[in-house]
């Protein structure tokens, strides 16, 4: 991963980080836990603009390779993510999104998203007690926020209060203080997109509660080095098989086992692209990650990636050597 930052003032700096494999951008955001699967080829590195200022932090991402992705938000914080590009497959907590949808995540929510090349999108988030003192000075209605819940609009009109947050971070990178200059337009978009009685609210649906299952499913058995069987997440999440299956093919568009498979599979990629020293094997990377057919792995690799997996290691070793080097 690389990371560009421009000095913004005192206590403002924008980073831009460019990730060529899925372990990417996470505690780039103050607040937001990003875990991510990589599930394919791309056509380069995914690119995130953060700006972060005094409990206000504007997002600009473009997603160059194919995720899977699932995110929490901290317990004190207001999420608004805008998709201003997205190609046929983008669905964000089981909707099928387009241009222009907004989603607000209240604090303590989880995302989960299908994101193929292609995707762009813009964030803003806020701390409550930042968006509390926001609405107070500019006379706004106290937000109405409910914890763990997420609500989506519609398509978004460009003519939307959110056109400040479109026109500040669609397109090229701004500066740090062109953005300095649109606080108050990111907090006043916030306490719009907060959401009123037109606005869908995804609550005891069964997309939560699939979210809910999948969500128990990762934390449970993330730390594991081989794939959970269907009996063992039943067991561990208190459902039966058909609504394990039902709630990973409504969350990712895959079953319990496929997912697991393409997890380990991003998970070795990563742990590749990180392996500069030359005592790492690709043997060793398969085998601490429950790969005992070497051929197998090779293969669902190369298929997956468009690269065999000693090339993905070569090159993170010829990056190493370079850096050495310079």
């Amino acid at each position: 991963m690389t990371i560009v930052e421009e000095p913004g003032g005192a206590d403002t700096i924008t980073r831009t980080l460019l990730a060529r494999d899925a372990d990417t951008y996470s505690g780039a955001l103050p607040g937001i836990q990003l875990d991510v699967t990589r599930t394919g080829v791309g056509f380069g590195p995914n690119v995130t603009s953060v700006w972060n200022d005094d409990g206000v932090s504007l997002a600009s991402a473009r997603v160059q390779f194919p995720v899977l992705g699932y995110t929490t938000t901290a317990d004190d914080l207001i999420v608004a993510a805008v998709v201003t590009r997205a190609p046929p497959g983008t669905r964000w907590c089981e909707v099928d999104v387009q241009p222009g949808t907004v989603l607000v995540y209240g604090p303590g929510a989880d995302h989960t998203g299908i994101s193929p090349a292609g995707v762009q999108y813009s964030l803003v988030t806020v701390t409550l007690p930042v968006l509390e003192a926001a609405a107070e000075d500019l006379r706004w209605p106290r937000p109405h926020i409910e914890r763990g819940h997420v609500h989506v609009t519609a398509h978004l009109p460009r003519k939307h209060a959110l056109a400040p947050l479109l026109d500040a971070l669609d397109g090229e990178t701004p500066s740090a203080g062109s953005l300095m200059a649109r606080r108050e337009d990111a907090l006043h978009t916030v306490l719009t997109a907060l959401p009123g009685p037109d606005q869908a609210r995804l609550r005891g649906s069964r997309r939560i509660n699939s979210r809910q299952v999948v969500a128990a499913c990762i934390e449970a058995f993330d730390a594991r080095d081989a794939d959970p069987s269907v009996r063992v997440m039943c067991r561990a999440v208190n459902v039966s098989e058909r609504r394990l299956r039902d709630a990973f093919v409504d969350t990712f568009d895959l079953s319990p086992k496929r997912y697991w498979q393409l997890r380990r599979l991003s998970e070795a990629r990563d742990e590749l692209a990180r392996s500069t020293v030359r005592a790492a094997t690709v043997q060793r990377v398969a085998l601490d990650l429950g790969f005992g057919h070497m051929g197998r792995f090779a293969h669902a690799y190369e298929k997956r990636f468009g690269e065999k997996p000693s090339e993905t290691l070569a090159t993170a070793r010829d990056a190493g050597h370079h850096a050495e080097c310079g």
